[in-house]
């Protein structure tokens, strides 16, 4: 399939807004409990919205598994299978070891992490079913249909009842169904993907008009997400609420971003960092909290430096990982799933001259 420019760039974004979301951002402002300060580092903070940045990743999967076939090509199962499995699991599996063994629990992993990529892996099990049904019944009908499946959930089971799952994440967060419903609650943002990718080849070029005003608009309404979650008086709106509203609004921008992508090239250095964008999101969480035993220990004091060198060695601990985990797993997943592709088509081939 030809690549979609631009994407990485985006991947790597999302990934530092969830790093940031977890490490917190850099104390500019001081930390004065009192004053202007403590309004602009709320503020500061705030801004870094994880959870919807992983929204924004699920869109964006959603495109790329269904691009290759939107015009109808077949899934040749023991390849699809293979590429992706192996692709996003070994690399998973590699990472959750070593983090137990450094000492990290695997609760922490499994909240900040690994539920949104146990959700990718059902979603890519589960895509030639969709297929199927997609091709029956289109998009939209079951865009609709999975829309009101998640909000159901969120409906028979509301705050009060999450806490039964095992999960530290808190009452009204996004990934506090426990893996056996997380991938529920967000399947409608990655089917918008899909549909994304079957609309794009008809994407009008005025869309390359006015992308910053999406690309503030789509921080505005992740701001918005935390303002509903935690900042209305008496009142809190859940995460599987408006993150899946956020997921529409993600889906009109990406359009206007694949589109500006056709005719400006994206900064070369965001698109490199992209290659590597899962390996940050995969490691960045055990990397900062080596990282903050190390600082305990012969850190500056100095809240800034602390900050931005707990980001650093998140960001090298990435890379390292891309180099000696992902990359490897990529290329072996790409090699046997070519293999695999290549023994199907010639079965194919074999098949139909034998019918002739």
């Amino acid at each position: 399939m030809g690549k979609i420019r631009g994407l990485d760039s985006i991947r790597f974004v999302c990934a530092l807004f969830v790093v940031i979301y977890h490490i917190g951002a850099a104390p500019i402002f001081g930390d004065s409990p009192d004053g202007l300060a403590r309004v602009l580092t709320g503020l500061l903070r705030e801004m870094f919205n994880g959870p919807a940045a992983v929204i924004v990743f699920f869109v964006i999967s959603g495109f790329c598994i269904h691009y290759p076939h939107r015009n109808g090509a077949p899934v040749l199962l023991g390849a699809f299978y293979t590429r992706r499995l192996l692709r996003i699991g070994l690399p998973m599996l590699i990472v959750m070891w070593a983090s137990e063994y450094a000492g990290v629990q695997r609760e922490v992993m499994q909240h900040g992490i690994v539920w949104s990529l146990i959700a990718e892996i059902i979603y890519y099990l589960i895509y030639p079913l969709l297929l199927i049904l997609q091709r029956r019944f289109g998009w939209q009908r079951l865009i609709v249909v999975a829309f009101a499946i998640a909000w159901s959930l969120a409906l028979a089971l509301p705050d009060s009842g999450t806490q039964a799952f095992e999960t530290l994440a808190e009452p009204g967060d996004y990934a506090a169904y426990g893996s056996a419903l997380n991938w529920l609650i967000g399947l409608p943002c990655w089917l918008l993907g899909c549909l994304l990718a079957e609309r794009s080849d008809a994407l009008p070029s005025t869309y390359t008009a006015n992308i910053w005003f999406f690309r503030l608009g789509i921080i505005a309404a992740s701001y918005a997400a935390v303002i509903l979650r935690w900042h209305l008086p008496g009142v809190s709106i859940s995460y599987p609420w408006s993150l899946n509203v956020f997921a529409i609004l993600a889906y009109f921008w990406l359009r206007r971003e694949i589109v500006f992508s056709r005719r400006h090239a994206p900064l070369a250095s965001l698109e490199w960092a992209g290659t590597w964008s899962y390996s940050l999101y995969l490691t960045h969480l055990p990397c900062a909290l080596i990282a903050g035993k190390v600082l305990a220990t012969v850190g500056t004091g100095h809240a800034i430096t602390d900050n931005l060198a707990t980001l650093a060695a998140a960001l090298l601990g990435a890379y390292l990982c891309f180099l000696v985990i992902e990359r490897p797993a990529h290329r072996l997943a790409a090699g046997i799933s070519a293999r695999l592709r290549n023994r199907a088509l010639g079965a194919q081939t074999g098949f139909v001259h034998s019918r002739l």
